[in-house]
């Protein structure tokens, strides 16, 4: 009787364990992308600004969508992010400012490459996504606007954090 208890207690406990320990690190970077989506989102909350609220709240769909699903995305995810993507791409082309068009277009760019790659960047791509993330990590440090400047963290962090997966 004793030993069918121990194999039981085994039983339970070994599953638990190992599926605690499968993947920490993947786990604490999604959490981490998480709270880095939270803080965009609360930042883009209290924008004024039409256009740019519109912009950012197309970005907070993409990342939803890509955060919320994991590996190849389906057609139905993808098509949801193209409708998101089609909102920046219009949105972005009336943008005058440099610093910030430049901003934009880096992002929509690695969009793009996630988008047309079902949802992860193909290999191929590496150069093509380090460069664009490094336009926008150039960039970032130069915005003077405290909010702005949080908003945009907030996205390079998850796109680094994204990208590490």
């Amino acid at each position: 009787m004793r030993y069918h208890r121990l194999l039981l207690a085994a039983a339970i406990a070994i599953p638990t364990i190992a599926s605690a320990q499968a993947d920490p690190a993947g786990m604490q970077d999604m959490q981490e992308m998480q709270s880095y989506l939270r803080v965009m989102r609360a930042n883009v909350a209290a924008i004024q600004f039409a256009p740019e609220k519109e912009r950012w709240d197309a970005n907070i769909v993409l990342w939803t969508i890509r955060l919320e699903n994991t590996g190849t995305l389906t057609a139905a995810q993808l098509k949801e992010m193209n409708v998101a993507l089609g909102r920046v791409n219009t949105n972005v082309s009336r943008l005058i400012e440099p610093e910030e068009k430049e901003r934009w277009l880096a992002n929509r760019d690695l969009w793009n490459t996630i988008v047309n790659s079902g949802g992860m960047p193909a290999h191929e791509a590496a150069a093509f996504v380090r460069a664009n993330l490094a336009i926008i990590t150039a960039n970032v440090g130069r915005i003077a606007d405290a909010d702005e400047k949080e908003r945009w963290t907030a996205n390079l962090n998850l796109w680094k954090a994204f990208l590490m997966m």
